[in-house]
């Protein structure tokens, strides 16, 4: 298998989630976004952005960002088993 062909062989997601977090100067005024998508054509099942807070870092924002996002993930399976 060449150099990428293991990634070929993975199967499809049921979800993707895309996230993206920031602060201004990396310590002020963060805000966080997310986006969850669904099968071969990525349908949009939520998105979404909410603040990090006045004061913080941009790791912060980043760590909120996951968390709304992951949040959404789990909200978007509707409690249905997703394939491992």
């Amino acid at each position: 298998m060449g150099k990428r062909g293991w990634l070929r062989a993975l199967p499809d997601a049921e979800l993707g989630v895309w996230t993206d977090g920031a602060a201004k100067g990396g310590t002020r005024n963060g805000g966080s976004g997310w986006l969850v998508v669904s099968g071969p054509f990525q349908e949009i099942l939520d998105a979404g952005s909410a603040p990090a807070g006045r004061r913080c870092s941009s790791y912060r924002a980043e760590l909120v960002a996951l968390r709304r996002g992951l949040q959404a993930a789990r909200a978007c399976a509707g409690g249905r088993r997703l394939r491992r």
